[in-house]
């Protein structure tokens, strides 16, 4: 029973966690510790481990994914759109940051989750859902994003030489992140990921390879 139905489980627990982190509790920007951290990415590894074990019915799966889109496109778009004119209209544009900042990443797990979705209900098993969804949930919290910021935009005074904003980095480092300092923790997520997705054939390989000379058969 726990098995068939742990997806919904798992559903509820993300849901209730994302409207504590959306609707309940104020908009911030800054994770001051691990345990907030934790936390917040607790909503999108309840998701895919909901959607690891997501019924797969092509009829009503083509609806959802139709669901989705619509969801996407008339709602979530619209919310989006009036949190960049409200950070654009403020006065204060420090205090009104938080409040974007908050749906940015919420649009940014909504797309991998949208996507991970759809490749489940395309026939995806378990097994490479979850590995999937937890490779791009490394990718969502590696900075690499940041990282692309920090050199494609055009720093009125100058490129700073930390990277204050991303305090999901800085929560592990203790101080904010050089440039150096946030490659190598995104290249340590990313690499983490390549080996949560290569998982299989890392384990057919030390399956498959013979633990001695002297067991090789003769």
């Amino acid at each position: 029973m726990i098995r068939r139905w742990g997806w919904l489980l798992a559903g509820v627990a993300g849901g209730t966690l994302t409207l504590l982190l959306m609707v309940v509790l104020p908009p911030d920007r800054t994770i001051d510790n691990p345990a907030e951290f934790l936390l917040r990415i607790a909503p999108v590894v309840c998701a895919v481990l909901a959607i690891g074990g997501f019924p797969q019915r092509p009829g009503p799966g083509l609806a959802l994914l139709a669901l989705v889109v619509l969801g996407y496109m008339g709602v979530l778009d619209t919310l989006y759109v009036l949190r960049v004119l409200d950070l654009a209209d403020a006065s204060d544009q420090a205090a009104a940051f938080p409040s974007f900042y908050q749906m940015a990443i919420f649009v940014n797990a909504f797309t991998i989750l949208a996507v991970l979705l759809g490749y489940r209900l395309g026939g995806a098993p378990t097994g490479r859902v979850l590995r999937l969804g937890f490779a791009a949930t490394l990718v969502l919290v590696s900075g690499l994003n940041d990282i692309t910021f920090y050199y494609l935009y055009g720093w009125p005074e100058g490129r700073p030489e930390r990277f204050t904003w991303a305090s999901h980095i800085t929560v592990f480092t203790a101080s904010p992140a050089s440039p150096a300092v946030a490659i190598g923790f995104c290249a340590v997520h990313l690499v983490l990921a390549g080996l949560v997705l290569a998982l299989p054939w890392l384990r057919a390989r030390t399956v498959s390879r013979p633990r001695s000379a002297d067991a090789v058969p003769r």
